[in-house]
Protein backbone atom coordinates (compact mmCIF):
# COMPACT_ATOMS: atom_id res chain seq x y z
CA UNK A 1 0.00 0.00 0.00
CA UNK A 2 1.78 3.31 -0.99
CA UNK A 3 1.64 6.43 1.05
CA UNK A 4 -1.00 9.26 0.67
CA UNK A 5 0.24 12.37 -1.22
CA UNK A 6 0.27 15.60 0.35
CA UNK A 7 -2.91 16.65 -1.68
CA UNK A 8 -4.37 13.32 -0.63
CA UNK A 9 -3.82 14.50 3.20
CA UNK A 10 -4.69 17.89 2.76
CA UNK A 11 -7.90 16.83 1.36
CA UNK A 12 -9.01 14.30 3.91
CA UNK A 13 -7.76 17.02 6.21
CA UNK A 14 -10.10 19.47 4.45
CA UNK A 15 -12.92 17.24 4.54
CA UNK A 16 -13.13 16.23 8.16
CA UNK A 17 -12.89 20.08 8.62
CA UNK A 18 -15.94 20.48 6.33
CA UNK A 19 -17.87 17.63 7.95
CA UNK A 20 -17.27 18.95 11.47
CA UNK A 21 -19.08 22.30 10.52
CA UNK A 22 -21.99 20.49 8.93
CA UNK A 23 -21.88 19.02 12.29
CA UNK A 24 -21.87 21.71 14.37
CA UNK A 25 -24.29 23.77 12.38
CA UNK A 26 -26.70 20.86 13.07
CA UNK A 27 -25.41 20.94 16.60
CA UNK A 28 -26.09 24.32 17.65
CA UNK A 29 -29.69 24.41 15.61
CA UNK A 30 -30.63 21.37 17.88
CA UNK A 31 -29.51 23.37 20.90
CA UNK A 32 -31.12 26.50 20.47
CA UNK A 33 -33.99 24.29 19.66
CA UNK A 34 -34.03 22.39 22.96
CA UNK A 35 -32.95 25.42 24.69
CA UNK A 36 -35.76 27.68 23.65
CA UNK A 37 -38.30 25.09 24.06
CA UNK A 38 -36.94 24.44 27.26
CA UNK A 39 -37.38 28.32 28.07
CA UNK A 40 -40.67 27.99 27.41
CA UNK A 41 -41.69 25.08 29.32
CA UNK A 42 -40.23 26.54 32.33
CA UNK A 43 -39.34 30.12 32.06
CA UNK A 44 -41.61 32.37 30.10
CA UNK A 45 -44.49 30.85 27.82
CA UNK A 46 -43.87 33.31 25.14
CA UNK A 47 -44.53 32.46 21.48
CA UNK A 48 -41.15 34.94 20.43
CA UNK A 49 -38.86 32.22 22.22
CA UNK A 50 -40.61 29.48 20.49
CA UNK A 51 -40.35 30.94 17.01
CA UNK A 52 -36.57 32.00 17.94
CA UNK A 53 -35.52 28.29 18.63
CA UNK A 54 -37.63 27.12 15.43
CA UNK A 55 -35.71 30.15 13.07
CA UNK A 56 -32.11 28.69 15.09
CA UNK A 57 -33.27 25.19 13.84
CA UNK A 58 -33.22 26.11 10.40
CA UNK A 59 -30.39 27.99 10.56
CA UNK A 60 -28.51 25.24 11.66
CA UNK A 61 -29.63 22.77 8.61
CA UNK A 62 -29.09 25.82 6.69
CA UNK A 63 -25.49 26.64 7.76
CA UNK A 64 -25.14 22.68 6.74
CA UNK A 65 -26.43 22.51 3.32
CA UNK A 66 -24.66 25.71 2.45
CA UNK A 67 -21.56 23.41 3.33
CA UNK A 68 -22.63 20.72 2.07
CA UNK A 69 -23.27 22.58 -1.71
CA UNK A 70 -20.59 25.05 -1.63
CA UNK A 71 -17.42 23.18 -0.55
CA UNK A 72 -15.56 21.96 -3.63
CA UNK A 73 -14.31 18.65 -1.42
CA UNK A 74 -16.09 15.48 -1.79
CA UNK A 75 -17.58 15.13 1.92
CA UNK A 76 -17.92 11.43 1.63
CA UNK A 77 -15.90 8.83 0.03
CA UNK A 78 -16.86 5.56 -1.35
CA UNK A 79 -16.70 3.34 1.99
CA UNK A 80 -19.07 5.90 3.26
CA UNK A 81 -21.14 5.73 0.48
CA UNK A 82 -21.41 1.91 0.49
CA UNK A 83 -23.17 2.09 3.99
CA UNK A 84 -25.01 4.91 3.37
CA UNK A 85 -26.36 2.26 -0.31
CA UNK A 86 -26.39 -0.87 1.87
CA UNK A 87 -28.25 0.87 4.83
CA UNK A 88 -30.86 2.67 2.23
CA UNK A 89 -31.34 -0.64 1.09
CA UNK A 90 -32.11 -2.36 4.29
CA UNK A 91 -35.07 0.54 5.57
CA UNK A 92 -36.35 0.22 1.86
CA UNK A 93 -36.93 -3.37 2.35
CA UNK A 94 -38.29 -3.13 5.70
CA UNK A 95 -40.60 -0.36 4.67
CA UNK A 96 -41.82 -2.16 1.88
CA UNK A 97 -42.30 -5.24 3.83
CA UNK A 98 -44.11 -3.68 6.48
CA UNK A 99 -46.29 -2.26 3.50
CA UNK A 100 -46.90 -4.88 1.60
CA UNK A 101 -48.28 -6.91 4.92
CA UNK A 102 -49.48 -4.05 6.22
CA UNK A 103 -52.27 -2.52 3.75
CA UNK A 104 -53.98 -5.91 2.98
CA UNK A 105 -53.96 -6.61 6.70
CA UNK A 106 -55.75 -3.09 7.21
CA UNK A 107 -58.62 -3.62 4.65
CA UNK A 108 -59.09 -7.02 5.68
CA UNK A 109 -59.17 -6.92 9.54
CA UNK A 110 -61.38 -3.56 9.09
CA UNK A 111 -63.83 -4.77 6.57
CA UNK A 112 -64.36 -8.22 8.56
CA UNK A 113 -64.65 -5.92 12.47
CA UNK A 114 -62.74 -8.74 13.50
CA UNK A 115 -59.71 -6.13 15.29
CA UNK A 116 -60.49 -2.84 15.59
CA UNK A 117 -56.84 -1.53 13.80
CA UNK A 118 -55.92 1.50 16.03
CA UNK A 119 -55.34 4.92 14.03
CA UNK A 120 -51.74 5.43 14.31
CA UNK A 121 -51.24 1.85 13.54
CA UNK A 122 -53.67 2.91 10.07
CA UNK A 123 -51.88 6.22 9.97
CA UNK A 124 -48.07 4.99 10.10
CA UNK A 125 -49.02 1.75 7.56
CA UNK A 126 -50.53 4.51 4.89
CA UNK A 127 -47.63 6.74 5.55
CA UNK A 128 -45.42 4.07 4.73
CA UNK A 129 -47.02 3.33 1.23
CA UNK A 130 -47.04 6.84 0.25
CA UNK A 131 -43.06 6.63 1.34
CA UNK A 132 -43.16 3.25 -0.77
CA UNK A 133 -44.91 5.02 -3.54
CA UNK A 134 -42.53 8.01 -3.68
CA UNK A 135 -39.53 6.01 -3.72
CA UNK A 136 -40.62 4.17 -6.53
CA UNK A 137 -41.25 7.16 -8.73
CA UNK A 138 -38.52 8.68 -7.39
CA UNK A 139 -36.71 4.99 -8.84
CA UNK A 140 -38.25 5.19 -12.31
CA UNK A 141 -37.22 8.93 -12.68
CA UNK A 142 -33.76 8.12 -11.82
CA UNK A 143 -33.78 4.89 -13.72
CA UNK A 144 -35.13 6.54 -17.00
CA UNK A 145 -32.23 9.18 -16.54
CA UNK A 146 -29.65 6.20 -17.06
CA UNK A 147 -31.10 4.27 -19.76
Amino acid sequence: MTEPTTAERETAARREQYREWMGRSVGVGLAGFFAAVGAWLFVVQSDVILLAGLALYYLGFVGYLLVWGLTSVALFDEREQRIENEAGGIVATVTMIVVIFGVPGDVVLETTGLVAVPDAVRGAIYGYFLLVVGYLLVYGYVSRRYS
